[in-house]
């Protein structure tokens, strides 16, 4: 292929020839009286939550093109022969969260060239990437309550603004967020503001097996002890040390490829058959409350789609193979591998 990663709607460009494994025997009584040729892009869901994995093989893209040249493959057997393939625009991207050795879940993509005449495959890795899709929720959110007790009285309001809620990997988030507490009798005792990501598992029915919540990114600001405060806020959307080293990263080829700190070029928001990632800012108001203010503390949450960075270096990136589930676990076709 002209290249490894691919944006949803983009024309793939590649050329095939046939690997004759230097049998001259094969090379010289190969015969086509077919030439067709079967393009296909597939896709393999995988999720590992302890007890079993599960996979689901889907087809992105098939198409059927015929190279009337192959009909003198006997005549000139070394040719090199050029196609393309537009990539649809609905595409899934490619996805890695090597959270543990048995606590994991992915999404990989394979461009296949299949002859039948000849029963000939060929295969190649590669990485679809997202666009942004910004989110269908507003671009301010409010949040009021309304708490009685010894501890909470009053009315709270919560407001939360950004320009936009769509953001590519390694981007500044920046929002405002605005408490007002001047219907309550307490005070602004502090803002905390968190980034999360979270990943919820499903099975084919699409029950509920798993949920994992992650914070990467925590800040706390000083209240002004008054019944206002209006705070200028930023999160950075990367993984925390502590997060990235712990990846299993044997899920993943080392040599030349990502570095754990670099995974989450392939941790976009997505939403397929056997998971889901979401990412949101959670955003809290302390109260001078005594006691149990933590317990008590209006929250509002802040949804952000995330999607690929424009550039970053993932043409070395190599899967390791035995990541990859069997065709027998997929109930696909089995072919020799090229």
């Amino acid at each position: 292929l002209d290249k490894m990663q691919y944006s949803p709607g983009e024309l793939i460009n590649g050329t095939f020839c046939f690997d004759y494994q230097n049998d001259q025997y094969k090379k010289k009584n190969l015969r086509i009286k077919n030439p067709a040729v079967v393009l296909t892009i597939t896709q393999t869901e995988t999720i590992r939550e302890r007890s079993f994995p599960k996979n689901k093989q889907n087809v992105v893209c098939s198409q059927g093109i015929n190279i009337k040249e192959l009909l003198n493959i006997n005549k000139n057997p070394d040719p090199i022969f050029p196609f393309q393939l537009q990539l649809p625009i609905n595409a899934q991207p490619n996805f890695e969260w090597p959270h543990q050795d048995n606590v994991n879940c992915s999404i990989r993509s394979m461009f296949q060239v299949e002859i039948k005449d000849c029963k000939a495959l060929g295969n190649s890795f590669i990485v679809i990437k997202k666009n942004s899709t910004p989110l269908s929720s507003p671009l301010e959110i409010i949040e009021k309550s309304h708490k009685k007790g010894i501890f909470t009285g009053g009315d709270v309001l919560l407001k939360a603004n950004y320009q936009t809620n769509s953001f590519p990997i390694y981007a500044q988030v920046p929002f405002t967020f605005t408490v007002d507490f001047s219907k309550s009798k307490y005070k602004i005792k502090g803002i905390n503001y968190v980034l999360k990501r979270k990943i919820k598992m499903f099975d084919n029915f699409s029950n509920l097996l798993a949920e994992f919540n992650e914070d990467l990114m925590e800040k706390n600001v000083k209240g002004n002890m008054t019944k206002n405060q209006i705070e200028n806020c930023v999160v950075e959307l990367k993984d925390p040390v502590d997060l990235h080293r712990n990846y299993c990263m044997k899920l993943l080829g080392s040599a030349g490829g990502l570095k754990s700190d670099q995974v989450i070029t392939l941790m976009p928001s997505v939403k397929c058959s056997l998971f889901e990632c979401q990412y949101y800012i959670r955003l809290k108001a302390v109260t001078d409350t005594p006691l149990i203010s933590g317990l008590n503390s209006p929250t509002l949450d802040l949804p952000i789609d995330v999607f690929s960075p424009t550039e970053y270096n993932i043409n070395n990136v190599v899967i390791n193979p035995d990541a990859f589930p069997t065709a027998e676990q997929v109930g696909a076709p089995q072919y020799p591998p090229q």
